[in-house]
């Protein structure tokens, strides 16, 4: 089997995965259950699928709109054409780097909250980032509570 065809499938089990819990998840909680409008949007960009994909599940069962793209070129694509409440970005990707997104969503959305999650959480970056419009930085890896805690950290603010 070549690697497209084992992506493909992969993919394939993964969404259907994340349909199966959010079924599941919806019958738990089914008063919870938000109309899409009142849904909080979320947009991941980070080029580590190992970091994306499971991050991407959590959130969906939280109840998030979640969006996710593996480079910067397309965050920034993705941020024009529809509004997120938060963007969780990792600093280096390919195209152009978080820095750079996140200089043109603070440009351009400037009430759209960013997460800077990176294996870069070095002073010299979180001081650029702060310089740059981000709320949080957060080293990676960092683990799901953490994250989610930092998300509603932010959107309460």
């Amino acid at each position: 089997m070549n690697r497209d065809t084992r992506d493909k499938i992969n993919q394939i089990i993964f969404d259907y995965k994340l349909f199966l819990s959010y079924i599941l998840q919806s019958f738990k909680h089914s008063e919870n259950i938000l109309l899409m409008a009142e849904t909080i949007r979320i947009l991941l960009a980070d080029d580590e699928p190992d970091i994306i994909d499971p991050l991407k599940e959590h959130l969906f069962i939280e109840g998030y709109d979640v969006k996710t793209t593996f480079d910067g070129e397309e965050a920034i694509s993705l941020m024009s054409k529809g509004k997120y409440d938060a963007i969780i970005l990792d600093l280096y990707m390919p195209k152009i780097d978080g820095f750079d997104v996140l200089k043109a969503i603070k440009k351009t959305s400037p009430a759209t909250k960013v997460i800077i999650l990176s294996g870069h959480a070095f002073p010299e970056n979180i001081k650029k980032c702060k310089e740059y419009g981000a709320e949080i930085v957060l080293p990676k890896p960092s683990g799901i509570k953490e994250i989610l805690d930092a998300i509603q950290n932010v959107l309460e603010k």
